[in-house]
């Protein structure tokens, strides 16, 4: 089964066709996570036919980045539609997809539990996703 990578820079949901090979990138960033109890979302993305007829998941890595090193508490997740993965770091890969269309539109949602102003408040700079899928 011959495996292929898109990469997707999350974001605004803008959309850019990448000359070389028609891959699409999502670009923009700067979510401030400034209040505690409150999610930010990044846009879903959608992969507008780019991938091949038929093309299923098999799996899906994430990298973000923050402004500060202070990240206590931030809790991450990727996220379909109906159903979200708690990300384990600020980098790093998963299954928990696979097998899905690779036309399924993801997203990522960053909050820091609890309630009130943060002392500090975080910023994530840029986000990033490589999706791995197979024809079938």
């Amino acid at each position: 089964m011959k495996r292929f990578a898109l990469m997707l820079l999350l974001a605004t949901g803008f959309v850019n066709a990448v000359a070389a090979n028609k891959q699409p990138v999502w670009e923009g960033a700067n979510l401030l996570i400034s209040q505690k109890g409150i999610a930010k979302r990044s846009a879903l993305l959608h992969a507008n036919g780019s991938f091949p007829k038929g093309a299923v998941l098999t799996s899906v890595l994430w990298r973000y980045e923050l402004l500060s090193r202070n990240s206590t508490g931030l809790h991450a997740s990727l996220c379909i539609p109906g159903q979200c993965v708690r990300l384990n770091g600020q980098n790093g890969s998963t299954e928990m997809f696979a097998g899905l269309s690779a036309e399924t539109p993801f997203y990522l949602v960053f909050h820091v539990p609890g309630k009130g102003a943060l002392r500090q408040p975080m910023r994530v700079t840029k986000y990033q996703l490589i999706v791995n899928y197979a024809k079938k």
